[in-house]
């Protein structure tokens, strides 16, 4: 019948497709958020050959980042690109804040097209590229050294998950940028994401949930680490922030909100249904699950 249809009547069968597709969309959710609800202790895997199991599965996890000099290049270039789709970056030259800068590289082709950059880090890893952007080393959660109204643009990639104090930090670039001034925050994977843990070398989503803290702790400990492009000890920190929480920020930023994206990731919803005593009881919602990262920008109002 479905064989016919699609020869005789290709329209009605690609209708008949997306439909079956929304509904079995549906049906999942549905599912998931009932499990979600279970306001029962959650039960994590405790069986080591369970998670070898898991971690020998064809998944499609991701991998770190790149640091060699095209993908650096490459990161930076596109990242800037964004920012002239987005409408916040002009031709005219801008003094521009970079916050949690890392390698460098945005910063250095930004003040390679005439902006006046400043970039800021709790440590100094510049690229040799970059060695000429003006650096100034901080603790952004203990507020940014510049004086009101400095900038014209304040952006942030991949920092706010990590940031200790996200109210703060985004109070102190509002602060810092002039009235009319935009910010831009690019960041994740977000911490109820499949991979918010950001532990890029196990190949598991949601270990932060699947696992028990102490299968977590020995499957951690019993692999290299890596990230910034250099070895690590453990995982970098997150500041574990639901996505409710960062909305609620948003709203009361005292910024308008020019542009918001909130990219989703469907891709291993089946192992909550078949792991789910591992995400009850943990206040989840679906939406926690599948929203992977944020792209944002605000304008801080010209009045203020």
């Amino acid at each position: 019948m479905l064989n016919l249809l699609k020869k005789q009547f290709p329209g009605a069968y690609d209708w008949y497709c997306r439909s079956a597709r929304a509904r079995h969309g549906m049906q999942r959710k549905s599912a998931i958020e009932a499990i979600l609800a279970d306001p029962r202790p959650p039960g994590p895997i405790e069986e080591e050959h369970v998670v070898e199991g898991l971690m020998a599965r064809p998944l499609p996890t991701p991998k770190p980042y790149d640091y060699d000099d095209l993908s650096l290049w490459l990161r930076a270039s596109r990242r800037i690109a964004r920012l002239a789709e987005l409408g916040v970056l002009t031709a005219n030259p801008w003094r521009i804040l970079e916050i949690c800068g890392g390698d460098g590289m945005v910063s250095a082709l930004l003040a390679g097209l005439d902006h006046q950059v400043v970039m800021v880090d709790q440590s100094d890893w510049r690229h040799a590229r970059a060695q000429d952007v003006q650096f100034v080393e901080c603790d952004v959660d203990a507020g940014l050294p510049f004086r009101d109204c400095e900038f014209d643009l304040v952006v942030s990639y991949n920092a706010f998950e990590h940031v200790k104090q996200p109210e703060a930090v985004l109070a102190e670039m509002r602060r810092v940028s002039r009235p009319g001034g935009k910010l831009l925050l690019d960041f994740g994977p977000l911490y109820a994401s499949p991979f918010g843990l950001h532990a890029w070398n196990l190949p598991l989503p949601w270990p932060q949930f699947l696992l028990s803290h102490a299968l977590l702790a020995r499957a951690i400990r019993g692999r290299s680490l890596s990230d910034l492009g250099t070895p690590q000890d453990g995982l970098q920190p997150t500041n574990g922030w639901a996505l409710a929480r960062f909305r609620e920020l948003w709203a009361r930023s005292g910024c308008i909100i020019e542009h918001l994206a909130e990219d989703e990731d469907h891709r291993f919803l089946e192992l909550v249904t078949e792991f789910p005593t591992a995400f009850r009881g943990r206040g989840l919602t679906f939406e926690d699950l599948v929203k992977n990262s944020v792209e944002i920008v605000l304008t801080r109002p010209a009045s203020q």
